[in-house]
C-alpha cells in the first residue's frame, strides 16, 4: 500500500525503480506490487497514468508477466472509455492483438481505448458461429460495454441461432443497453420456454 500511495506524487521515481525486466523476476513485485501499480495508474485514466501502464507493460518480457499486466489493466479500466491514449500503451496492445487476434482481454482493452479495428474484430467474432462460445460471449459483452450500436444485429442473430444458454445470456445482456424496435419481438420469440436464467435476462432486455 505504501508504494500505491506514491503512485501519483512519485510516479517517475517508481517507474525508474520498476520499469526493468528484472523487476518481474521478484515474486513479491510480480505477483502483488506491479499489478497493483498498473491497476492504480489505469484507474487514473489520464495520459501520464496510461503512459506509465504502457511502460510497465513494455517491461514485462515474460508471457506470464504480460498476462498479469493485462489483467490489472482490464480491472483498472473496467467500465471506462477513453480517447487520446498515448502510443506507449496502444502500440503494445495492438501488437499483441495482431499476434493473437482472438484474445478477448486485448480486444476489450483496445475497444475501451477507442480502437476502431478492435471494434470491427469483436463484431466479426460475435457474429461468427464458427468461433468458440466463450469468445463470442466475451465479444458481445465488449461491444455492449462500449456501447456499440452495431452489436444489436449481431446479438439478434445470436438469438436466432440454436446456441448454448451462455451465449443467449450474453446476447440478451448486450441488448439490455439499447432501445431498438426489433428487440422485443426477437427476445419474446427466442426466449419463450427458455430456462429461468434466460427468462430473467430477457425481462431486462424488454
Amino acid at each position: 500500500w505504501a508504494v500505491e500511495d506514491k503512485a501519483a506524487s512519485d510516479r517517475e521515481l517508481l517507474l525508474e525503480l520498476f520499469v526493468r525486466p528484472e523487476s518481474w523476476g521478484e515474486p513479491m513485485l510480480r505477483e502483488h506490487i506491479l499489478p497493483r501499480l498498473v491497476r492504480r495508474f489505469a484507474a487514473e485514466g489520464d495520459e501520464p497514468g496510461l503512459d506509465a501502464c504502457g511502460r510497465l507493460l513494455g517491461s514485462a518480457a515474460a508471457p506470464a508477466a504480460r498476462e498479469r499486466v493485462l489483467a490489472a489493466l482490464d480491472k483498472g479500466l473496467e467500465g471506462r472509455h477513453l480517447n487520446g491514449v498515448p502510443r506507449s500503451l496502444i502500440e503494445p496492445l495492438e501488437r499483441g492483438s495482431r499476434e493473437d487476434p482472438d484474445k478477448a482481454v486485448l480486444l476489450r482493452l483496445l475497444v475501451r481505448l477507442g480502437n476502431g479495428e478492435a471494434r470491427r474484430r469483436a463484431l466479426e467474432i460475435a457474429a461468427d458461429s464458427g468461433k468458440g462460445e466463450a469468445l463470442r460471449a466475451a465479444s458481445l459483452g465488449i461491444l455492449a460495454e462500449a456501447p456499440e450500436p452495431a452489436v444489436v444485429p449481431a446479438a439478434l442473430e445470436v438469438l436466432g441461432q440454436n446456441g448454448p444458454e451462455s451465449l443467449l445470456l450474453a446476447a440478451l445482456g448486450a441488448l439490455e443497453r439499447f432501445e431498438d424496435e426489433r428487440i422485443p419481438g426477437a427476445v419474446l420469440e427466442r426466449c419463450r420456454g427458455g430456462g429461468e436464467r434466460v427468462r430473467s435476462r430477457a425481462r431486462g432486455a424488454l
